[in-house]
């Protein structure tokens, strides 16, 4: 690894992360405030009716990604006209997409809102004016995604913090005046996040129009799309996992336990979304350089990128999961004023679900990278579609609202056992004894020794503010000494303290 490649990869990630930690601290907040502004039951509700365009933003992420993925691939051939015509070809997927989500929302959504979901008739009016709000959000975030992307793959995450973070105190403002305006609140909060979308898709379009020579629409062949589209395709196969697991199975709790648990799964997914927000950040700054690396034929290289991302993603994560799981009751009661257990536990059973997700990312960047992308996603996304059909028969069998989160928790181990297989078929510079004995066996062995340690801990520090600041700093404390002592060898301590100087005298 180069120093050049370490400091612009060190240099994007803590862009990203000064950005998260911004959006973290504002998001829980905002959270906090809509929860208070809404009440349980209107939250609920928004949450599952949102919930049904929701469903299409994972078809939508997955647009998203394989744009990113040709675009970083384009780079890394140095072709401008390659650029070109992936950026045109991306907005006619994009904008057709849109039209078939308005088709298919306007006609079954509207007819699942009003005759399937347990929605109170007073509120059903306010739940079909949020579900036109969140398709017209949806839509304009949609649009935003080939700009977005082209950024990312530029690697200007300075730039794409910058936007993100312009986006979140927005909707900070937003909802603070949601609390002071006689208003139906459910319904302007629906309108204020379509307005902030409209925001950050004219923020991103004139960025990429000023800056992007290569990025010019222009009129093109159907190739590129058919190559977008056949990419993205099997990547959205994968995608219908991600659907089974959230909306749907958020649909199946409104059906058989109604907009009370709805909510506390809500806040759920809420505490989720924080620790996968150091996954996302963190692949964004490596994600382009690996793909780059692929292109260009330079595998090792790319071996050391895929290695650094599984043990930098998966300390990383250990950091907040470890605190956030052995705190969760007072986190919740000091956030939200509550401590349900039943939120508690669904709250630790996701954030489980999360941490295993998470080191499945630097092997879909590898594969996608491949073009591999059938073969990988139809075996390893079987486990996670059965999620949905199961969580169904134990509720029909009348087992709790909890047990879609150890369906969730299994199959996701089950998948990521098929993604090893399928790495090392269809990679073959992949060195499946070495992830197992440098990543694999000593992650095992830091995370048992911080659990066991820092519950310990836990138990000295009583419930207050200071003392949970005081317990979160000797975590993460504790956790950097170990997964840098016991989860580095040698060679990547001393690799990590010279790109960390590096970065730090030419910055």
């Amino acid at each position: 690894m180069s120093t050049s490649s370490s400091k612009r990869i060190f240099k994007n990630s803590a862009f990203l992360y000064a950005r998260m930690a911004i959006v973290m601290v504002i998001n829980l907040y905002v959270v906090r405030i809509v929860l208070k502004t809404l009440g349980v039951v209107d939250y609920g509700i928004y949450d599952v009716v949102a919930g049904i365009v929701v469903m299409f933003n994972s078809v939508s992420n997955v647009l998203s990604m394989s744009t990113q993925r040709f675009f970083s691939y384009a780079l890394g051939e140095s072709g401008r006209y390659q650029v070109e015509k992936v950026f045109s070809s991306s907005i006619y997927v994009f904008v057709l997409f849109c039209i078939l989500l308005i088709l298919i929302s306007e006609g079954a959504g509207v007819w699942f809102i009003n005759n399937s979901l347990d929605i109170p008739d007073n509120r059903l009016a306010a739940a079909n004016w949020i579900f036109q709000f969140s398709i017209l959000t949806f839509v304009l975030s949609l649009l935003q995604t080939p700009f977005s992307s082209a950024v990312i793959a530029y690697e200007d995450m300075g730039v794409y913090a910058v936007i993100s973070l312009g986006e979140c105190f927005l909707k900070l403002l937003f909802v603070v005046l949601l609390s002071h305006i006689n208003a139906d609140k459910l319904i302007l909060y629906a309108f204020f996040l379509m307005l902030v979308a409209l925001i950050s898709l004219s923020a991103y379009y004139f960025y990429v129009r000023i800056n992007y020579k290569a990025c010019k629409f222009k009129r093109c062949g159907v190739t590129m799309c058919r190559e977008l589209l056949s990419f993205a395709g099997w990547t959205m196969f994968g995608s219908a996992a991600s659907i089974s697991i959230t909306q749907v199975c958020t649909f199946l709790v409104n059906i058989f336990f109604g907009p009370v648990v709805n909510a506390a799964r809500a806040i759920a997914s809420q505490v989720s979304g924080i620790l996968n927000s150091f996954t996302v950040n963190f692949l964004m700054a490596v994600r382009p350089p690996m793909i780059k690396a692929y292109a260009e034929e330079d595998y090792d290289y790319l071996n050391i990128l895929f290695n650094y991302s599984n043990k930098l993603i998966y300390y990383g994560m250990l950091m907040v999961f470890t605190p956030l799981f052995l705190k969760m009751e007072y986190i919740l009661n000091l956030w939200l004023d509550t401590t349900d257990p039943q939120t508690v536990l669904f709250c630790r059973l996701m954030l489980i679900y999360t941490f295993i997700l998470s080191i499945s990312n630097p092997i879909t960047i590898v594969m996608h990278a491949t073009g591999f992308v059938k073969q990988y996603h139809v075996l390893v996304e079987i486990p996670t579609l059965a999620i949905m059909p199961i969580t169904y028969v134990l509720y029909k069998l009348g087992l709790p609202a909890e047990a879609t989160y150890y369906t969730m928790i299994i199959a996701i181990i089950v998948s990521h056992i098929l993604r090893l297989c399928c790495l090392r078929h269809y990679y073959t510079s992949f060195d499946l004894k070495n992830y197992f004995v440098s990543f694999l066996f000593k992650s095992f062995a830091v995370t048992v020794i911080c659990y066991l340690g820092l519950s310990l801990l836990s138990s000295l520090f009583p419930d207050s503010i200071i003392n949970l600041l005081l317990y979160v700093v000797l975590s993460i404390i504790i956790i950097c000494i170990l997964s840098y002592v016991v989860g580095l060898n040698c060679d990547e301590r001393k690799r990590i303290i010279v790109a960390v100087i590096s970065t730090i005298r030419k910055s």
